[in-house]
């Protein structure tokens, strides 16, 4: 997946107090659909505040209005602070605003928020079968990868997480594998494999 971090990084500028006042900013950047698992990121809202914690989850999301979940929705909007979609510069500011960002998808091969929060200096919790896993692994942030399914084990592993950065050498990999140059040369080598 290609991604400008140049650009990102021009709409970055300081750390934003977009949220100032609360203990810790957690964010999820998602579409309503089952794949993103938006049950874990609620289960760990509810595990939080249960320890006592004054944590603020962060949700883009733009909850349809289909009739279809309705008690599920009504419970997600009472622990999660809503924000509709953003556009690139929102994004921006919304990963600057928060101390970390949570990926707890189901299935998700290349989620661009994990890029856009890395860009931002974000620290960034992935579920095991987010794409990105494989090179958390190689660069020993396993345990930025967290079991989503476990609301309890998620919240103490993310507790011990936050204030932590990421390791360089993970950021460095991620940026030089994610450049638009290397994605578009790649797809070129690929192309010109095909029509030989």
């Amino acid at each position: 997946l290609p991604f400008d971090f140049t650009a990102f990084r021009r709409l970055k500028g300081a750390k934003s107090k977009m949220f100032a006042g609360t203990d810790k900013n957690i964010g999820f950047i998602a579409r309503w659909d089952e794949i993103k698992n938006h049950p874990a990121a609620l289960a760990l809202a509810k595990e939080a505040l249960a320890a006592g914690h004054r944590w603020k989850f962060r949700s883009v999301v733009d909850i349809p209005d289909d009739g279809r979940d309705e008690r599920f929705k009504r419970t997600y909007q009472k622990y999660m602070s809503l924000t509709p979609s953003l556009d690139r510069s929102g994004i921006a500011r919304f990963c600057r605003s928060i101390d970390l960002l949570i990926v707890p998808s189901v299935f998700d091969v290349s989620p661009t928020v994990v890029l856009e929060a890395i860009a931002s200096g974000t620290p960034v919790a992935i579920s095991k079968t987010v794409g990105f896993a494989s090179a958390f692994r190689r660069y020993g942030a396993s345990k930025w990868i967290i079991d989503f399914d476990n609301p309890r084990s998620a919240f103490k592993k993310i507790s011990r997480l936050l204030d932590e950065p990421m390791p360089k050498e993970l950021v460095k990999d991620i940026r030089r594998d994610h450049s638009h140059s290397r994605v578009f040369r790649s797809y070129l080598e690929v192309f010109r494999s095909l029509s030989r």
